[in-house]
């Protein structure tokens, strides 16, 4: 289960989706984000419709308390739950992602979340695609090989 929340940017014209790991409420201020994809003016939720059932709503399944800090920014446009393959969801995300040309910093490339997530994914790829436990080498030269 994974953690969705979307703020609208309306000078620019995307939409931001971050990403998070479900904590219990008393575990923390805020829920760890693992990834942030920038999408289309008002996409969101629509995009979100092709994993169906995957998707629903956040109410009583998102502590209050997270909810509530989210919504306190006036340009939050929601939140949902995802129960499904990570690798799904950013399929999903991808075909509605914008690249903007922002400030280096704020690239989802230069997001230490973003990117570790990217290289457990790759990791597992490379493992699942294995015919037996794979040698360091091996796996460095496979993610790099790795489509972008």
């Amino acid at each position: 289960m994974l953690w969705l929340a979307s703020w609208d940017h309306y000078v620019h014209g995307d939409g931001e989706v971050q990403v998070f790991l479900p904590i219990a409420e008393d575990d923390g201020e805020h829920p760890p984000r693992i990834d942030v994809i920038y999408l289309k003016g008002l996409a969101w939720p629509d995009v979100l419709a092709p994993l169906g059932t995957s998707v629903s709503s956040a109410t009583g399944r998102i502590p209050k308390k997270f909810l509530d800090s989210w919504e306190s920014e006036g340009d939050c446009a929601g939140a949902r739950v995802f129960e499904g393959e990570y690798r799904e969801l950013l399929k999903v995300l991808a075909q509605a992602e914008l690249r903007l040309d922002l400030i280096p910093l704020l690239k989802r490339e230069a997001d230490v979340s973003a990117v570790r997530t990217a290289l457990a994914l790759a990791a597992t790829d490379v493992a699942r695609a294995s015919a037996g436990p794979p040698v360091k080498d091996e796996l460095v030269t496979e993610i790099l090989q790795l489509p972008t």
